[in-house]
């Protein structure tokens, strides 16, 4: 069961915003690859209770699917040694922690995805990609780095000149394009600052009206309102709402 599904975007960002949010990703890349690095050893250790043919099982059963990744790099790491099953220290070298310094990326090709994100310091932007495949979003989103970029995103105060969007590709959408008689486009799936608010809107006006309609004093109070209106359901923190959702893009031909 399930669809083919793919995302894609870049996003914009000047100077002193792109460090910042590249110094709150390098923060989540590091605590992830510490935590990583964490559960190895602790499992390690563990492994030398358990019977010495059962060893290798047991260690990717303490690991869900969506860690499978993970696992298999720590599998490899804890039973390197020469004899097949018994299980090693792992060590910090594998398991490094990344710099706050020129263009980072991350990824994985786990589950039913293939993800990465590049933030080049170059061109100050972030390049998003999940692989079309099936089910390939919702495994990238179930495991753990695509979650922890876009929390990051959807909290830095976007400034005028940044922002961007995400366009989603859907099987299913697909079909119903085919099925209906319209031309199929990839949809946005996101979006984040001024940028992105203004590229998700603009279709609703004309070139006249945009420049009415789609200010940055307009986009400010917005998010204002949609922030006092969350927090008045009890949520706190950051809040981006234009990291939403929007319809399915098609014409008809």
């Amino acid at each position: 069961m399930g669809q083919n599904t793919g995302e894609r975007g870049i996003l914009t960002f000047q100077h002193v915003g792109f460090n910042k949010v590249r110094k709150a990703i390098v923060e989540g890349l590091n605590k992830i690859t510490d935590a990583a690095f964490e559960r190895a050893t602790k499992l390690a250790e563990q492994a030398k209770k358990i019977p010495a043919k059962d060893r290798r099982e047991w260690f990717e059963d303490q690991y869900s699917y969506e860690d499978r990744e993970e696992m298999k790099k720590a599998k490899q790491e804890v039973f390197r040694g020469k004899n097949p099953n018994s299980p090693c220290k792992p060590r910090r070298t594998t398991y490094k922690r990344i710099g706050n310094t020129g263009t980072i990326g991350g990824g994985h090709n786990a589950c039913q995805s293939y993800f990465s994100f590049v933030m080049d310091a170059e061109t100050l932007t972030l390049r998003w990609r999940i692989g079309y495949g099936k089910n390939a979003v919702d495994s990238a989103y179930d495991a753990k780095i695509a979650p922890m970029v876009i929390e990051v995103l959807n909290k830095y105060d976007w400034k005028r000149a940044e922002g961007g969007v995400f366009y989603s590709r859907s099987e299913y959408d697909m079909d119903s394009c085919d099925e209906n008689g319209y031309q199929y486009e990839d949809r946005i799936s996101k979006s984040f600052g001024y940028i992105g608010w203004c590229e998700e809107r603009r279709p609703m006006y004309s070139e006249k009206e945009a420049k009415k309609h789609l200010t940055f004093k307009k986009y400010k109070e917005e998010v204002e309102r949609q922030k006092r209106q969350r927090n008045s359901y009890g949520y706190g923190g950051g809040y981006n709402p234009y990291a939403g959702y929007n319809t399915r893009g098609a014409r008809r031909y």
